[in-house]
């Protein structure tokens, strides 16, 4: 379940609660980002442009696995 952690100057930092489901990939084949279900509900979180260590930390994790994300929400892409 998403809630509000803290706010860190402009920027609220948010922690999703849930169970790894798959990790994301770009149209190139890089990481960008997982997809965890968050009582059931699937929660996307999108890593930063190019954060290759982000992507490195989730490529081990198993489907079901229990995690805790923080990170900030932001907009749609302009794509």
């Amino acid at each position: 379940m998403p809630s509000h952690h803290e706010s860190h100057g402009t920027l609220d930092v948010w922690s999703v609660e849930g169970r790894f489901q798959q990790l994301i990939y770009s149209p190139r084949g890089s990481i960008e980002g997982v997809l965890i279900d968050t009582d059931g509900v699937p929660t996307q979180f999108v890593f930063d442009r190019h954060d290759e260590g982000a992507a490195r930390a989730f490529e081990s994790l198993k489907v079901g696995q229990a995690l805790v994300i923080e990170g900030i929400e932001a907009g749609p892409s302009p794509k």
